[in-house]
């Protein structure tokens, strides 16, 4: 986790032993806040494995079906998927000692139902992913540019530096004597550290007819795919300037 995050090493940082010590627990809970979110991710894609791997192959996705018992409708309209396992998948609900269908059509054994998409849900994890794609970078290029060594994570913005660190709600190093104890250590870190200076610059030159293109896309799709032919560049450029 500490690798993955970006983390420097404890003891590559130019600061007394007791100002380690208080790192390195504010570390270990920046540390929990990956791992648990990690974790929330593994069980999503888990959960949605089947029809993202069944829709991205084109098979044997149902689309429009109910899933109703005989007391009230229980979901309006499902997309059903139909796939094989030698197992029990991680994120099965239920399992059922009944055949699924007769045995001249035993080609499956799960059957996976998945709602109309909610929002909230995909809210819930790809507000986070996003922050945590933005620490991870920043920390990975704070790395490199130090020779991993003697850095502080963080993030930059128009040349400014930022400390930063993951914390979960109630951490000591969110009040007030944590903020006050991390303070002037991060301070003797940063003034140690060299910043990148490196940037991506993208130059979108698109006709007004792809814009129109891309704006329909993200009313359709809520994206837009761009691709670049080698044999016909220009569409779009992406500088790296030092």
């Amino acid at each position: 986790m500490q690798k993955l995050a970006g983390l420097p090493a404890i003891d590559k940082l130019l600061i007394t032993e007791p100002e380690k010590d208080a790192v390195r627990k504010a570390f270990e809970e920046t540390q929990k806040v990956f791992e648990q979110f990690l974790n929330v991710v593994i069980i999503f894609y888990e959960c949605n494995s089947i029809p993202y791997n069944k829709f991205k192959h084109g098979l044997s996705l149902i689309p429009g079906m109910k899933l109703k018992n005989p007391e009230q409708q229980m979901v309006a309209s499902v997309l059903t998927v139909l796939d094989r396992r030698g197992r029990a998948p991680f994120c099965a609900t239920i399992e059922t000692k009944e055949r699924l269908v007769p045995p001249e059509i035993g080609w499956f054994n799960i059957l996976c139902f998945v709602p109309s998409p909610q929002i909230e849900i995909y809210e819930s994890i790809i507000t986070p992913l996003l922050s945590a794609i933005s620490f991870i970078t920043s920390n990975h290029l704070l790395y490199a540019v130090n020779c991993g060594e003697d850095y502080f994570p963080g993030e930059q913005s128009d040349g400014k530096f930022t400390p930063k660190l993951l914390l979960p709600p109630g951490s000591p190093y969110l009040q007030a004597n944590g903020k006050a104890q991390l303070e002037p250590i991060i301070k003797k870190i940063v003034e140690n550290m060299s910043l990148p200076t490196m940037t991506f610059n993208f130059n979108l030159n698109f006709t007004r007819e792809k814009i129109a293109k891309i704006l329909e896309s993200f009313r359709n799709h809520g994206s837009a795919l761009i691709w670049s032919s080698e044999a016909e560049p220009g569409s779009a450029k992406v500088d790296l300037t030092y």
